[in-house]
């Protein structure tokens, strides 16, 4: 006779801690390809143009959003709705960035800065007189565990736009941080607006309900 547990299938390597992550972005160009793994014979790859944003807060992580809204058909009598259909499912991220960097920077304020030297060896910028949007492009890479027994989970927004503007303080007890708040849209060139990847020397698929057989072109 099979006891509950035999049957329940409990596989603990299954559980994935994100130890280490990175957020990389670049900007939206035509040219650029579309991302189907980030782990390969030689480590890890990360597309040419993708910059990481450094170091990002301990406690907030990358916190991947899901923005879902329902419609409903109410009946005459009827306790409950009759029908309900989901008709929006939005994903973004939410993100801490602890370095002043150029990059992070543009991702912040949602522009290209052009950058200006003054005499004394500094440099400045100007916001722009008239916001537009900035679409890029978001990788976030995890990884658990070491060695061979490492496990890549990436997350790619093949077409990532700010949300909202956040505020930022200067203050004895914090740092100065930059709040990245990104809402993904769809990429008409790429057909989705959130792809996720597995991969890794530890990762095997068949332990996780998946069946892995010939590539299905990168």
């Amino acid at each position: 006779m099979a006891t509950l547990e035999e049957v329940s299938q409990f596989t603990e390597d299954n559980i994935f801690q994100a130890l280490e992550m990175t957020i990389f972005a670049k900007p939206a160009e035509p040219e650029d390809v579309e991302i189907t793994y980030v782990f390969d014979e030689s480590g890890v790859m990360v597309p040419d143009g993708y910059m990481s944003l450094g170091l990002t807060t301990e406690s907030d992580g990358a916190t991947w959003t899901r923005d879902t809204n329902n419609s409903e058909v109410r009946s005459h009598g009827r306790g409950g709705p009759s029908r309900r259909d989901l008709i929006s499912d939005v994903t973004g991220l939410n993100v801490t960035a602890h370095e002043a960097k150029k990059n992070v920077m543009e991702l912040f304020w949602s522009q290209e800065i052009v950058q200006k030297v003054n005499a004394h060896g500094g440099i400045y910028w100007d916001k722009a007189t008239r916001p537009k949007t900035r679409p890029v492009r978001l990788l976030g890479i995890a990884k658990d565990g070491d060695g061979p027994n490492a496990v890549y989970c990436s997350r790619w927004l093949p077409n990532a736009q700010l949300a909202e503007g956040a505020e930022q303080s200067w203050s004895v007890e914090n740092e100065m941080a930059y709040p990245l708040n990104f809402t993904a849209l769809v990429a008409k060139q790429f057909k989705t607006s959130f792809r996720e990847i597995w991969g890794g020397p530890g990762f095997v698929p068949s332990a996780r309900g998946f069946t892995a057989t010939a590539p299905s072109g990168d």
